[in-house]
């Protein structure tokens, strides 16, 4: 247990320090293109991560499960109706009892 508390504890202490030297060289950054460099790679890196977890998640979902759709500041639950390659259409009940189809992305979605 001890073990794998410092392995974490040294995981986050390396990502603090990657995180520390990118901050400095963005900062180092003298000119516009040079910035329109970085962030194409920013939205690159972005658009990666996130096709890795809609993979990821893609295979946890099925029509007819029942899933939370997760929020900022609320959980609904609802059932898949339809999957799509990066969303799914879920049926959950709105505020007033009434069925609503929400079209989330995979992202939003949590087994139940």
């Amino acid at each position: 247990m001890k073990k794998e508390i410092s392995i974490e504890k040294k995981l986050k202490e390396m990502a603090e320090k990657r995180k520390s030297a990118l901050i400095e060289g963005i900062l180092s950054l003298k000119t516009h293109d040079e910035l329109d460099d970085l962030i194409g790679a920013v939205k690159s890196a972005r658009k990666a991560i996130d096709a890795k977890e809609v993979a990821l998640k893609r295979h946890l979902f099925r029509v007819g499960q029942t899933v939370n759709i997760v929020e900022k500041n609320k959980t609904t639950q609802g059932i898949i109706s339809k999957m799509k390659i990066k969303r799914a259409i879920v049926t959950a009940k709105n505020v007033q009892g009434e069925d609503v189809l929400w079209d989330c992305p995979l992202t939003m979605l949590e087994v139940v």
